[in-house]
C-alpha cells in the first residue's frame, strides 16, 4: 500500500501537462502513486499521459473518462482507485516542488493529523497565500477553530488528507460543476479531528491563461447555476450535519457570501435593467437562501468582510416579489 495517492484531473492541457508530470515524478517521497484522470480531453493530453505511464508504470495509473464530468467527477474517479494512506490533489496546469509530499506526509504522521496544509505560491503576482495559523494544531479541534478553518478560504491542492477521513465520512466531489472544492473542504473540516500545517510553500499555482482544470465546455452553464448548486449543498450540510450546527455562524457567513456572489451574477454594474431570466435567477437564489435561514445579515463574520452598501442591497432584494 502506498503512503500517498496523488490525484490529477486532466483536461485539454497538453502544453503544460509535461511540466506537471515531471514535478510529480521528481517527488522525494517513496511509496507514492499518481492517479492521472483524463477527463475526455480533445487535445493530445491523453497520449501524453499514456507515454508517462509507460515510463513509470510502477507509480503512474491512468484513468480515461469518455464523458467529461469536470474536475469534481474526475477527482471522484481517482478517489475510487486510490489506495494510499493519505490523498493529495494536484491540478494539471500547476506544478509542485520535489519535497512537497514528503514534507506533508511526515507532518501528517508526526501527530496523526487528518489534514495537513501548506502555503500556495501564485505565479504572475509572485505572491504567497499562507494557510491559517496553526496555533491549535496539537489538540482536537474545537468548534471555534473549525469555524476559523471554514472561513479561511483554503485550497484543496495545498493539502494532504487522511484517506480514512474521506472514505469513512463518504466525502465526494460534486461532478459537472465549478466550485466543487468548497463543499468538499467543508465536509472534510467538519469531519477532521486534527489539523496541521507546514510553513514553506510547495505548490506552484500557474496564474497564466484560463483555468483548464475547470473542464470548460462550449455548452457550459452560466456562473449563477454553479453558485446556486453550491448554495443548496451548503444548506443541506448545515441542516443534516450535527457538527455543522456547532459552526453555524461560519457556515451561514459562507452561504451569505455565495448569495452575494449570485446576486452580482444577475445585476449589472452599469445600471442596465435586468432581463427576465436574470430577475428569475435572482428570486431563485433569494428563495434558496431563505430556505436555509431568513435573517442573518448581522452575522459578525459576514459583516466583517462586507460593506454596508452591499448588505443594504441584499436586504432590498429580500423584499422583491414577482
Amino acid at each position: 500500500m502506498p503512503k500517498v495517492s496523488v490525484i490529477v484531473p486532466v483536461y485539454n492541457v497538453e502544453n503544460k501537462l509535461p511540466r506537471c508530470l515531471d514535478s510529480l515524478l521528481a517527488q522525494t517521497l517513496s511509496d507514492i502513486e499518481f492517479i492521472l484522470v483524463n477527463d475526455a480531453s480533445t487535445d493530445g493530453s491523453y497520449d501524453i499521459l499514456l507515454d508517462y505511464e509507460k515510463q513509470s508504470p510502477e507509480r503512474i495509473i491512468v484513468i480515461n473518462c469518455e464523458v467529461n464530468q469536470r474536475t469534481g467527477g474526475a477527482r471522484n474517479a481517482g478517489l475510487d482507485m486510490a489506495s494510499g494512506d493519505y490523498i493529495g490533489f494536484v491540478d494539471s496546469d500547476d506544478y509542485i516542488l520535489p519535497d512537497m509530499f514528503e514534507c506533508l506526509y511526515n507532518k501528517a504522521v508526526s501527530n496523526d493529523y487528518d489534514i495537513v496544509d501548506s502555503p500556495l505560491f501564485i505565479t504572475g503576482t509572485e505572491t504567497i497565500r499562507e494557510p491559517i495559523d496553526d496555533s491549535f494544531c496539537d489538540r482536537i479541534l474545537a468548534p471555534y477553530e473549525r469555524e476559523l478553518l471554514i472561513l479561511s478560504d483554503g485550497y484543496i491542492v495545498t493539502k494532504l488528507f487522511k484517506s480514512s477521513l474521506i472514505r469513512d465520512n463518504r466525502i465526494r466531489f460534486r461532478p459537472n460543476v465549478k466550485l466543487e472544492d468548497a463543499d468538499f473542504l467543508l465536509k472534510a473540516v467538519l469531519s477532521a479531528q486534527r489539523f496541521g500545517n507546514i510553513h514553506d510553500y510547495k505548490y506552484i499555482y500557474d496564474n497564466t491563461g484560463d483555468p483548464t482544470t475547470w473542464s470548460v465546455r462550449t455548452t457550459d452553464s452560466n456562473e449563477f447555476d454553479h453558485i446556486y448548486s453550491l448554495l443548496e449543498e451548503y444548506g443541506h450540510i448545515l441542516k443534516s450535519n450535527s457538527v455543522a450546527k456547532e459552526c453555524q455562524n461560519a457556515i451561514k457567513a459562507a452561504i451569505l457570501h455565495f448569495y452575494k456572489t449570485g446576486i452580482f451574477c444577475c445585476i449589472h454594474d452599469d445600471g442596465t435593467e435586468m432581463s427576465h431570466r436574470e430577475l428569475t435567477n435572482l428570486i431563485k437564489i433569494r428563495n434558496a437562501k431563505n430556505n436555509i435561514f431568513i435573517k442573518g445579515y448581522d452575522n459578525p463574520y459576514f459583516q466583517h468582510t462586507t460593506n454596508e452598501y452591499t448588505i443594504d442591497l441584499m436586504k432590498q432584494i429580500d423584499k422583491i416579489s414577482i
